[in-house]
């Protein structure tokens, strides 16, 4: 065996939360609900090297991370042809899926990783939403997802690179007159998630290179 690769997935679950024989309410005992958004991976490759030890590389990843936004996200002023039927959206519901995948630098390999799964995660959160009280602007899921890359590189010493992956998933406004109503406030608005066609966008970060 020269090369061994391992490809892990994790599908967290949770205990179900209710009311115990003597009316406590507690985590049950045998029963589980599933408890995403998102689930953690890992791959590793271990080389066989000349030298006697393998050469080992280390990749954590986040995949299914499911996220929304209902303002604070545009999309306008973008490039125009005679194909073009796009409109401009000043403010918008914003959804993707997030899928991040990262290179560990060599002496982060053989740390906490379970703890630096959380923080990249959150980082990449608290990028995508802002603070809980005043949120933070998007004028595009590329200007988004690029901020949340570089969040992390500047945030998390330990990651060498990383690639994030967000494709749109449309949610539409629902033509409501037939039932008398108009699709905006006081009625409220209803969305209707589709899977039209949509765009997918990714990209990867890398870690400049020291100067020393």
């Amino acid at each position: 065996i020269s090369v061994a690769k391992v490809k892990l997935f994790e599908t967290p679950w949770q205990r179900v939360v209710v009311p115990d024989s003597k009316g406590k309410t507690r985590p049950h005992h045998h029963a589980f609900v599933s408890a995403s958004p998102g689930f953690s991976t890992a791959y590793v490759v271990a080389r066989k090297s000349a030298y006697g030890a393998p050469d080992v590389t280390v990749q954590g990843g986040v995949d299914g991370l499911k996220v929304l936004k209902t303002t604070q996200s545009s999309f306008v002023d973008f490039f125009r042809d005679d194909f073009t039927t796009l409109p401009d959206v000043p403010d918008r519901l914003v959804c993707t899926c997030v899928t991040a995948t990262w290179s560990y630098t060599p002496d982060a390999i053989g740390g906490d990783f379970v703890a630096r799964v959380a923080e990249i995660k959150n980082v990449l959160l608290e990028t995508f939403a802002g603070p809980a009280d005043v949120g933070v602007s998007s004028p595009a899921v590329q200007f988004t997802l690029y901020k949340m890359g570089e969040a992390v590189l500047e945030k998390c010493p330990y990651v060498k690179d990383i690639k994030i992956t967000m494709p749109n998933i449309h949610n539409n406004p629902i033509d409501l007159s037939r039932f008398g109503c108009k699709n905006i406030h006081p009625h409220g608005e209803v969305f209707l998630p589709t899977d039209e066609p949509h765009g997918i966008i990714s990209a990867t970060m890398v870690r400049a290179a020291s100067k020393l």
